[in-house]
């Protein structure tokens, strides 16, 4: 610690990043040591990262918990911009004191962190927070969000039976929900964000059963602010493409359409799906062009599922597919041949099938 104070003789700091994949508590001290030296040097941004080399998973994480008494010190907080936690334990109420003690802090990413049970933000006309990101912390009960002003990215991903409550967040625009809760719960993710659903211009969700009860939130819904939507569809789900009249209607004016493809199910709805995909009867408008897919593994019942969206999609002129290693349908020992295998298979199998004035684009 003392070399790194001799070494760096500037007043300010632009970035200041802690990363460990192996601390134990012994090493509280030091890592308090090198939040305050960022702090005092005025940082605009921090992050701790302590994920172990693995983020996505809950419980390889290491955990570290955040310094609370450094909520009480007023260090150098009035200069940091952007606030990054990866795998650190942090309460609610220190997040809470950190927005009241961060006079330009314009975003916040809070990723597994088991200590999170709960986070309220209730702004005032002076808050600067613009993007507020909270991934994979499981145990968060509730999200209050009120009169956040600025706000206008908000991701809520992979947090289960989590309730979110939204009040006056006026130029909020962009709203991630992907794997926002498992199938079983009662929480609708189209409820959670009706206040601001009018004016979302991106919305991402993760169960199309969800977001196909939108007329249910909303009367006659026509979200003529929505130009990019990202739906998470489980291929095995019997009313995988039933669920899709109502959200089409809804988006006239939808310029990107992605759907990112999962196989939670466990139970075989594929029999159901064949006798009523041909009923379907989609409605797709004139700016529906252009449609990704992400997670595509080469699995037959993916084929069947993309060449459905071509057959209904009468203005479709570009399809780009993303293959991903999602697939628990396991061809190959390795990530990097069950790719291989996706793309091989997109090549012989998918891409002869797509009529030629379809713009084929495999990335």
């Amino acid at each position: 610690m003392a070399v790194l104070k001799k070494q760096h003789k500037a007043p300010k700091i632009d970035q200041f990043r802690v990363c460990f994949r192996c601390l134990g508590p012994e090493f509280d001290c030091f890592v308090r040591d090198l939040i305050e030296f960022a702090m005092i040097k005025r940082a605009h941004k921090l992050e701790l990262d302590f994920a172990l080399g693995n983020g996505d998973d809950p419980i390889l994480g290491s955990k570290y918990s955040f310094p609370e008494k450094l909520c009480q010190k007023h260090i150098g907080f009035e200069s940091l911009q952007v606030l990054e936690f990866k795998s650190v334990n942090v309460r609610g109420g220190v997040i809470e004191r950190l927005l009241s003690n961060c006079p330009v802090l314009e975003r916040l990413s809070v990723y597994n962190s088991p200590a999170l049970h709960g986070l309220r933000v209730f702004g005032r006309a002076s808050l600067p927070l613009k993007c507020l990101v909270i991934r994979q912390c499981h145990l968060v009960g509730r999200i209050e969000i009120d009169s956040a002003t600025n706000l206008v990215s908000l991701h809520i991903e992979r947090a289960f039976e989590t309730n979110l409550v939204l009040r006056n967040v006026p130029k909020l625009v962009e709203v991630s929900m992907i794997d926002w809760c498992n199938y079983c719960t009662k929480i609708n993710v189209i409820d959670q964000v009706s206040c601001c659903l009018s004016q979302l211009e991106i919305l991402r969700v993760g169960r199309i059963v969800e977001v196909s009860k939108i007329g249910e939130v909303i009367p006659n819904p026509i979200l003529t602010n929505l130009k990019h939507l990202h739906l998470q569809v489980d291929i095995r789900c019997k009313y995988v493409f039933l669920d899709l009249n109502s959200i089409v209607e809804a988006v006239p004016y939808l310029q990107r359409l992605v759907f990112m493809l999962s196989y939670v199910f466990s139970f075989d709805g594929w029999e159901y799906y064949g006798k009523h995909r041909k009923a379907a009867n989609w409605c797709y408008n004139n700016n529906h062009k252009v449609v990704e897919i992400f997670g595509y593994a080469g699995h037959k019942r993916a084929d069947e599922f993309i060449m459905n969206v071509i057959e209904n999609i009468g203005t479709l002129e570009k399809i780009i597919i993303i293959p991903h290693d999602w697939c628990p349908f396991r061809v190959a020992d390795t990530i990097e041949e069950c790719i291989k295998y996706a793309r091989v298979h997109t090549r012989k199998e998918l891409k002869p099938k797509v009529p030629s004035t379809i713009a084929f684009i495999l990335l």
